[in-house]
Order: structure tokens, then C-alpha cells, then sequence
């Protein structure tokens, strides 16, 4: 407070001037002379009633204890209060945890890591409930899967009993007929050639099998689900979607880590002592019908091709091997293989087997 220089201070005769402290005095944790006037009562008002927020003469300049409100931002033409910045910020928050709830509940559902019988079914019901319906499918799709085989994850797979193949080899067995694969339903990897926008930095990678598929799918679900789906009047790719089949043994060996489909076979057959050029994955589109697979990728032509080159190097009959609807595949094409080219079949005759 500015101390009075214009005109001499007038005691008061009605009454008595105040004794001045003897002594330094600590005015909020500072050291005050005996000198400078103590704080008058109204001082902490009239700095509430300055308009400019700047503190007054001779007050502290290490702390603004008075200063003004901020005026809140303004955002388009829209005053943004403090209180609707917070409950933005927590409502972001919330669904940060709720996603990170989501992603452990389904690895969990994966793992089979809680008994869900522990779970009272009245709460998992309100949780299905809460849940929004593609992520249910989801769930129950998860559900249905088999378990987790966690030996894949720290090197036990191959430790403990010996696998069939070793047992074989063991016994003097050694390969003998070349081996043709047919996988099942879904069991073989398909990639992206060619895609939209959305989809072009997923080229060459894996739209539906390996993690790969999962980091597609919840990048951009409408976007995955455009380049897996196929024309509803052809039967094939859309327009400007190329989705082709992985080759080679990898494409039919592991859907996700730790979940094989042909991985188990493959790695006794090595046992044995076969590789690759004595093992052929025949991979197809399985999202095709097999006149498509033929008229569009000429499966059946390739697959006819295949048998006779590793007859032709090994001087042995070939096996295949087919699991689900792979012996569905391999009946056809042992019809078709027989059929006269005239009447749309592989003409390799009546003997061709």
C-alpha cells in the first residue's frame, strides 16, 4: 500500500493513536520492517473490485494472491467452460478404459484364463447387454475357438514325448509319397493385392489370418470388411479389390500364434525327413465356389499340375491329405480330373488316379 507523501498524517483527538509493534513481524512467512504499515481490512476487497486483476502498489511481486478470473475460452463463436473441458477430458478417459476392458476381456475369453463360471450370470448379461452387437459376435466367435495352445509361446512345444513324426523315424521310416495339403474352410490365408484407399498400406498382408488380420480388422472394420466380402451378383472381388490366396506351406500351417491348423502335420512329416520339395500346399480361396476357384485362379488346372510334377520328380504316387470342406475340394477334383476337356473337365482320363 503507497503511503501518503502529500500531506502530513492528523491524529485524531476523539481517539487515541494506536501503538506501533515493536519488533520485526512475519506477515505471511515474510519479514516485515517496523516500519510498513500493517494490511488494512478491505485491502483483500478492493483488489476483488479491480477490474484489470493487477495487484496494487507495494503488494508482493512473488505471488498473485488476488488476481482476476480467466474469461473462458471461446471456441467457433462457443464460450468452453472449465467444467465442460473437464467432463470432455473424462469422458475421453472413459472410453480409454472401457477399451482397454474390452481387449483384456476378449484375450481372457482367448486364454480361457477365467473360469466363467466364477462370473455371476446376472452380470454377464448387463455386460452382453451394454456391449454393442458386432463386438458380441466377436466374442462368441473368440468363445468358439479352441484353446489356446500356450506352448508355443516359450519353446515346450517340441520338449517332452517325442511327436509321431520322430517316433516314425525312429522306428526306420522315411519318406516315401510326395504330400499334397488341401486345408479346410478358412484355413487359408488370403492377402491384399489391390484395394481402396483405405486398404492400400495393407498390401502383400495377411486380411484375414496371422495378427496381421487383427490389426486390419480394428484399424478400420468397415474398411476390412469391403475387401473380404464378395460381389453379391458374381460371386467374386468387387471392383477395384484384389484378394488372392497365400502360397506356401505358412498360409495353412498357424491362423494366429499359439492356434495351429496344419502346423502339427507339417512339423511331424519333417520328422520324417520331408521338405518342401517333397510337400505342396494346395491354398484356395475358400470364400469361391469351386466353379469360381476354377473359372477365376484355375485351381483345378494348377492343383492337376502340381500332382503330376512331384510324380514325375519322385517316381511315387501322391498323397493328399484333406481336412473339411479341403474333402469336398479333392472329391470334386477327382471327378473333374477325369472329365473330358470338351465337356469342361481336367481330361486327364478314366486312369488319371
Amino acid at each position: 500500500r503507497a503511503r501518503s507523501t502529500s500531506a502530513p498524517s492528523v491524529r485524531s483527538k476523539s481517539a487515541p493513536m494506536a501503538k506501533p509493534a515493536t519488533g520485526a513481524v512475519r506477515r505471511r512467512g515474510r519479514k516485515v520492517d517496523d516500519n510498513e504499515p500493517a494490511d488494512e481490512p478491505s485491502s483483500r476487497g478492493n483488489a476483488k473490485k479491480a477490474a484489470s486483476g493487477a495487484s496494487a502498489p507495494g503488494a508482493s511481486k512473488g505471488k498473485k494472491r488476488d488476481a482476476a478470473p480467466k474469461k473462458p475460452a471461446k471456441d467457433g463463436g462457443r464460450v468452453v467452460s472449465r467444467t465442460k473441458r473437464q467432463s470432455a477430458k473424462a469422458r475421453v478417459d472413459l472410453v480409454k478404459r472401457l477399451a482397454a476392458f474390452v481387449c483384456v476381456a476378449c484375450l481372457a475369453v482367448y486364454l480361457r484364463a477365467i473360469p466363467m463360471g466364477a462370473i455371476p450370470e446376472a452380470f454377464q448379461d448387463r455386460v452382453e447387454h451394454a456391449m454393442p452387437h458386432w463386438l458380441n459376435s466377436s466374442m462368441h466367435l473368440l468363445n468358439g475357438l479352441p484353446a489356446l495352445n500356450t506352448t508355443a509361446f516359450n519353446g515346450n512345444g517340441r520338449r517332452g514325448s517325442p511327436s509321431p513324426g520322430a517316433q516314425a523315424r525312429a522306428a526306420g521310416r522315411k519318406p516315401h509319397h510326395p504330400v499334397v495339403i488341401v486345408p479346410g474352410f478358412i484355413s487359408s490365408g488370403l492377402e491384399l493385392w489391390e484395394g481402396h484407399d483405405c486398404g492400400r498400406h495393407f498390401f502383400r498382408q495377411r486380411m484375414w489370418g496371422t495378427p496381421a488380420m487383427a490389426r486390419a480388422y480394428f484399424a478400420d472394420r468397415a474398411c476390412w470388411m469391403q475387401h473380404m466380402r464378395l460381389d453379391p451378383k458374381t460371386g467374386l472381388d468387387p471392383s477395384g479389390i484384389k484378394l488372392r490366396a497365400v502360397t506356401g506351406l505358412e498360409a495353412v500351417d498357424w491362423f494366429v500364434p499359439g492356434y495351429f491348423v496344419w502346423g502339427k502335420v507339417i512339423e511331424s512329416l519333417g520328422d520324417v525327413g520331408y521338405d518342401p520339395n517333397s510337400i505342396h500346399a494346395a491354398t484356395f480361396d475358400w470364400r469361391l465356389s469351386p466353379e469360381q476357384l476354377e473359372r477365376r485362379d484355375g485351381y483345378f488346372t494348377r492343383l492337376k499340375h502340381s500332382v503330376e510334377t512331384l510324380v514325375e520328380i519322385h517316381g511315387v504316387p501322391v498323397a493328399l491329405l484333406a481336412h473339411s470342406y479341403g474333402d469336398q475340394l479333392v472329391r470334386y477334383f477327382l471327378n473333374w480330373v477325369e472329365t473330358t476337356k470338351a465337356e469342361g473337365g481336367g481330361g486327364g482320363g478314366p486312369h488319371w488316379t
